[in-house]
């Protein structure tokens, strides 16, 4: 009985020594990729064969693996799994793997590359204020934050808000008093020209605002500034092209004691059309254009009477009540 007790105590012992002379250790530290700080707690293991480690207060890792070639893991909470192939682990010896570096999830989502775009705010008052701030002309102006706030439709009623400007024939800008010929107006920086011959400035009332990103009016000279105005030069921002579809319409209403609901407003006899800014063609003349000769009511009177009655008889003024100010606005783009 002793003597297979001891028989299977040996081959137990052989056993165990055999086990023990097929492993080996594989060692190393493991960082972070970017700050290069020891990582603690970072799972090392084969996914061949059974066995592993984790890495200690400073980094580093003492993995006991079977002998034989083996693919490593490296793996830890927020960094991205390692795996090193072709890994040669010798019975009875020890491994030793390079300094192994982990990345970041983030730093692996950004290592094609980011870009970053960015666009500035230009129709805020803060944004106005800022650019007032920076600027190294004397300037004034008003943004699209405060066309709404007002119920401004177009510039010409807006740019009226801004210190130091007046509106001339409900159209045309003057600077800090000073006449037409000192003024300058321009679109995003580029000179335009006017309708009229005889101005310097354009029509104002031609540019709606909610096409507009901010007025602003410059009061002083600089190099990188038109040299023909004196009184300021007024610079219509318009906004980007839209990166969607838009649809919008607004309408507007006022109220002047002096002048709506007044029963002495002179109107004339038109079609309906006129409300809406049609019905021109009533105004034309009511024959064909060509020359008339001075002596047709005496060649001819009875061509000059026909000419004379196709016109309208309706030639004098009219008194009516005048109704509101009104306003409409559609925009599709």
């Amino acid at each position: 009985m002793q003597f297979f007790k001891s028989i299977t105590i040996a081959l137990f012992l052989a056993l165990q020594l055999t086990a023990f002379a097929q492993n080996g250790n594989l060692r190393g530290k493991v960082f972070d990729d970017e700050t290069g700080e020891a990582l603690i707690g970072v799972t090392i293991r084969s996914i061949t064969a059974s066995g592993g480690g984790f890495t200690d207060l400073q980094g580093a890792f003492n993995a006991v693996l079977a002998s034989g070639k083996h693919t490593i893991t490296v793996e830890y909470i927020g960094y991205e799994t390692k795996t090193i192939t072709g890994v040669i682990v010798k019975e009875d010896d020890v491994t030793l793997l390079d300094d192994v570096r982990l990345e970041t999830k983030a730093q692996t989502a950004v290592k094609g590359g980011v870009t970053v775009s960015a666009t500035r705010v230009k129709n805020t008052e803060s944004a106005l204020v800022t650019l007032q701030k920076k600027s190294v002309n004397v300037m004034d102006g008003i943004s699209a934050q405060s066309f709404k706030k007002s119920g401004d439709g177009d510039a010409a009623a807006a740019i009226k808000r801004v210190t130091g400007v007046s509106i001339e024939g409900g159209k045309y800008v003057y600077v800090r008093g000073l006449g037409d010929r000192y003024t300058k107006t321009v679109l995003n920086g580029m000179e335009l020209p006017g309708l009229n011959p005889d101005r310097n400035t354009i029509q104002m009332d031609i540019f709606p605002t909610n096409l507009i990103d901010n007025l602003v009016v410059l009061k002083t000279f600089t190099p990188n500034l038109s040299g023909d105005f004196t009184g300021g030069t007024v610079d219509i921002q318009t906004k980007d092209f839209q990166s969607k579809r838009v649809l919008g319409f607004s309408a507007g209403i006022g109220f002047n004691p002096a002048m709506n609901l007044n029963d002495n407003y002179v109107t004339h006899v038109g079609s309906n059309a006129h409300l809406l800014g049609f019905g021109g063609n009533g105004r034309s003349l009511p024959f064909e254009v060509h020359q008339i000769p001075i002596s047709l009511s005496v060649t001819n009177p009875e061509q000059a009477e026909l000419f004379s009655r196709s016109f309208d008889p309706n030639m004098s003024a009219l008194n009516a009540t005048s109704f509101l100010n009104t306003s409409f606005s559609f925009n599709n783009g």
